[in-house]
């Protein structure tokens, strides 16, 4: 036999034994990372299951190809080194991606500070190499090869079966009714309401901006800056309801109810509906109420994928986000927020929110005018992170200062204000430039109105204004009927109590914070919490539980109906209990079968390691010990159930904060990090 038909077979007999481990590796990383991605968050993402699969499947393909191919061609000593380190970083990235990340956050393209996390990326990076050394330890065994076939198989159906259960109840493409661009770039020839809403700016870096440009009064001609204006809510998916509605998202409904609601007495809505104003609304179709009476660029069809490898590429690497180990995340954080613009319709094109193609096309092209009356809201990135747009409003993919990503924003609305001059419309046009909620000061954004007629260098109002005053101000803008409650009627240096709704929420747990002040000019410090929090329709009445169901406390929070108190909201992977006790009630569907009932948890994280736990059932002790291993199960009575409704208290005397513990600075007195309740009837 020659030596090529020799290496030959050798790389045959390789790449065989390979396929079933780089099948797991890659299959782990496309399109089971890919399908737990879009699957878990249907809700965040306008494509199905079915318009990213073949992209990804395409992708794991081409990765289980070319690692088999790579193995199938090592020297025969380094084939078992390279089993034993396709297996670890397989399997370390499995376990990364559903249970050892910590709490990142939203990536919302908000920086992550990052130093925060190094303890925990010590931690991290230690159980990965413990988990690649393990696997190369194992390479010595006899039985190593047989290891590295049968267990890479035994994922690999198993992560195929999920793919496969939760690819069945993916929703298929269907036809959407979306906000298009059409009339993006036009206005009215007599009269115009045109509202600019320049995300995230705060009244504080227009004063930094004023400073730095006095002249910039000159040239916002006719326009008065509310210096003291105070918002509503936050973040935008609040922010930019209230500003037009005046209401807050204070209705026990899910979010789409609160929209219906909020929008369905809108003055603002009942102004524009009919033929007399064109109303134009260029956001995100999730803020706003899409009715056909109201708003002329609606458009209703089925949505494609302009750009699948595109797509591919950005979900991929939102995955490995996911599945990477903690030191690798900085170099594969992304905004998550990047997947509008793979959105094609086959008519109108989706409105999206591009600074610097918005400013180049007013620039190139210009206005037109091409109706009598106008409404347009057109809501822009703004100074939301990340920075990446320079003075001249042009795209810089190294990012910019804060400073002159403010100034692009300025020339961006400069530059539309100067095309209502070129049209000579400006002077009969009320324009609103504003901001959703503010960055550093988040309650109080930027807010600059022109009405029709006034001219002269910008004036500068101190009342103590808030966006509660806005339909007001719309109604009067519309038909000229005033009320006495327009942004210009409120008098200034006169006392006034005004609301603010702050959200502070994990992932499922919804939480909005009631805040009121007389302050003027008010720092946070000095919103004072009125002691009201709204939680939208996540505190209502649960679902019978079923026994031998399990309860997830991640991001799917499937037990937090059942939380009665002593829990805070769902992270990541697990639910922290709060203070030093706590209760879960769980209606039954149906009483015990058994004479005993099995209780089973599991935890995340224990806080020093070890903790104290007493559980009462119905009156008495059913569980009382020290806590050090991560899985619990104890049994009791089923004869305790009452009413057919199970209720366990829990408590933890020694319950401490990561700030007391020199972890972290969070306050919350903590004990266990819970990830799963299971409640089976029997032993």
């Amino acid at each position: 036999m020659t030596k090529a038909k020799k290496w030959l077979g050798q790389a045959l007999r390789q790449a065989l034994l390979a396929l079933p481990l780089c099948l797991f590796f890659a299959l782990t990383l496309t399109l089971f990372a890919a399908t737990q991605m879009v699957c878990d968050n249907q809700e965040e993402f306008w494509f199905t299951w079915a318009q990213m699969a073949p992209g990804v499947v395409r992708v794991g393909l081409w990765v289980w190809g070319a690692l088999t191919l790579l193995l199938a061609v090592l020297p025969r000593r380094a084939f078992p080194w390279g089993q034993g380190v396709l297996l670890g970083l397989g399997v370390a990235a499995l376990l990364q991606g559903n249970g050892l990340n910590a709490d990142y956050g939203a990536l919302n393209g908000q920086a992550i500070a990052w130093g925060e996390y190094t303890v925990y990326g010590l931690i991290n990076t230690a159980l990965w190499a413990g988990i690649l050394f393990i696997c190369l330890s194992l390479r010595q065994w006899k039985r190593f090869g047989a290891l590295c076939v049968v267990l890479p198989c035994l994922l690999a159906v198993g992560e195929g079966g999920w793919i496969a259960y939760r690819a069945a109840q993916a929703p298929t493409p269907q036809t959407e009714t979306y906000l298009s661009q059409a009339g993006l770039y036009t206005v009215g020839t007599e009269e115009n309401l045109l509202v600019l809403v320049l995300d995230s700016v705060d009244a504080d870096q227009f004063a930094q901006a004023l400073a730095e440009d006095p002249d910039l009064s000159r040239r916002l001609e006719g326009f008065t800056w509310y210096r003291n204006a105070m918002g509503l809510s936050d973040p935008t998916k609040y922010g930019l309801p209230a500003l037009l509605t005046g209401q807050a998202y204070t209705q026990p409904v899910d979010y789409a109810g609160f929209i219906a609601a909020a929008y369905a007495d809108a003055p603002l809505y009942t102004m524009l509906a009919g033929d007399v104003w064109d109303a134009r609304f260029f956001t995100d179709s999730r803020y706003v109420s899409l009715d056909a009476g109201v708003v002329d660029n609606l458009a209703r069809e089925e949505l494609a994928v302009n750009d699948p490898a595109g797509l591919t590429r950005d979900l991929l690497r939102l995955c490995a986000f996911r599945y990477a180990p903690h030191f690798l995340k900085p170099q594969l954080w992304m905004y998550s927020n990047v997947f509008l613009p793979y959105a094609q319709a086959q008519g109108e094109p989706v409105y999206e929110v591009t600074d610097p193609a918005f400013d180049a096309r007013l620039r190139e092209e210009g206005l037109e005018a091409t109706v009598e009356r106008a409404f347009r809201l057109i809501h822009l990135t703004g100074m939301h992170p990340p920075y990446t747009m320079d003075a001249d409003c042009q795209y810089q993919a190294q990012g910019v200062t804060a400073q002159e990503q403010m100034r692009g924003c300025l020339r961006l609305a400069e530059d539309y204000l100067e095309q209502l001059r070129a049209l000579g419309v400006y002077d009969r046009s009320a324009v609103l430039i504003l901001a959703d909620h503010g960055t550093e000061t988040v309650h109080r954004p930027l807010l600059l109105l022109k009405r029709p007629g006034d001219t002269g260098e910008m004036a500068v109002n101190d009342a103590p204004v808030s966006y509660a005053d806005l339909p007001a101000t719309y109604v009067a803008l519309l038909t000229g009927a005033q009320a006495g409650a327009e942004l210009w009627s409120i008098p200034q240096g006169q006392a006034r109590t005004r609301l603010y709704y702050h959200e502070s929420s994990r992932n499922n747990a919804f939480n909005l914070y009631e805040y009121s002040t007389q302050a003027l000019s008010p720092s946070w410090e000095e919103l004072i919490p009125t002691g009201r929090v709204f939680h939208g329709d996540s505190l209502e009445a649960a679902a019978p539980y079923t026994l031998g169901e399990t309860l997830y406390f991640d991001l799917r929070a499937t037990a937090r109906p059942y939380l009665v108190s002593g829990f805070s909201s769902a992270d990541f992977h697990s639910t922290w209990t709060v203070g030093e006790s706590g209760r879960i009630s769980l209606p039954l569907a149906r009483l015990p079968r058994s004479d005993t009932l099995t209780v089973e948890m599991k935890f995340l994280s224990i806080m020093g390691g070890s903790q104290r736990l007493r559980v009462d059932c119905g009156g008495q002790t059913v569980f009382e010990g020290t806590v050090t291993d991560y899985t619990l199960r104890f049994s009791f009575p089923a004869s305790l159930v009452q009413d057919q409704t199970l209720t366990l208290d829990f408590t933890y005397p020694d319950a401490i904060s990561h700030l007391k513990a020199g972890l972290s600075e969070d306050t919350r007195q903590v004990a266990f990090a819970v990830t799963e309740l299971t409640v089976l009837d029997g032993v």
